[in-house]
């Protein structure tokens, strides 16, 4: 995998990514959380974003609304298999 999903204000955006290249995403400017995903199940993924909500609020970082929820559907069919 070589980019990382892009949450906008209605949902994950399609077709865009972040390239692991970019310097924010490199030395951890953001708040953001990398889940695994095996056979097409995401592991761990409650626990996942559980830290990635604790890290947001403590970083003072206000997602846009529906993030959550949005995230939940991905997860339920990850746009990968591994």
């Amino acid at each position: 995998m070589t980019c990382a999903y892009l949450l906008g204000p209605t949902g994950f955006i399609a077709n865009a990514g972040l390239p692991l290249s970019d310097r924010g995403f490199r030395y951890g400017m953001s708040v953001f959380e990398t889940i695994a995903i095996r056979n097409g199940a995401p592991l761990l993924a409650d626990e996942h974003l559980t830290r990635l909500s604790e890290s947001a609020a403590a970083a003072d970082f206000r997602p846009p609304a529906g993030w959550l929820e949005a995230t939940r559907s991905l997860m339920t069919r990850p746009p990968v298999e591994d």
